[in-house]
């Protein structure tokens, strides 16, 4: 398995946990993942032109947007609550309160902090919020 596919399936596996530390591969990683998958559904879906296509093909096409449109109301609650917690880990890992993601709601300063926050060098060794994440693969 590769190392991307690794930290995508680690990040899914961990959506609910708030607790231990992520390094900045580990949230960067499935971050940029998410956004492509979300940039890719979206263009499919808004390029096809509706009413030109009748008979079979708008059937198929029908059921096509219909499970695309499943999978994208499952992805993006799954998606947002994945980031919300390995956010929280990030800032574990920089020996901050997971309260600190709550900057990135001021506007524009905020969010220019939370990003300078993120890609940060993670905290050395042992910290109050656990052990250092293993180093990237």
């Amino acid at each position: 398995m590769s190392d991307i596919m690794f930290y995508i399936i680690d990040f899914y596996k961990k959506f609910l946990t708030t607790s231990g530390r992520a390094n900045i591969t580990q949230y960067w990683i499935p971050c940029f993942f998410s956004v492509f998958v979300l940039m890719f559904l979206f263009i499919f879906i808004t390029s096809i032109p509706p009413g030109r296509y009748t008979g079979m093909a708008a059937k198929v096409l029908g059921i096509t947007i219909i499970i695309f449109n499943i999978f994208l109301f499952l992805y993006i609650p799954l998606t947002v609550i994945a980031v919300l917690t390995c956010s929280i880990r990030r800032m574990h890992d920089l020996d901050k309160s997971g309260w600190w993601i709550l900057v990135s709601w001021v506007p524009f300063i905020g969010q220019i902090l939370f990003f300078i926050l993120t890609i940060m060098p993670g905290s050395e060794g042992n910290n109050q919020h656990g052990p250092q994440p293993e180093p990237d693969r």
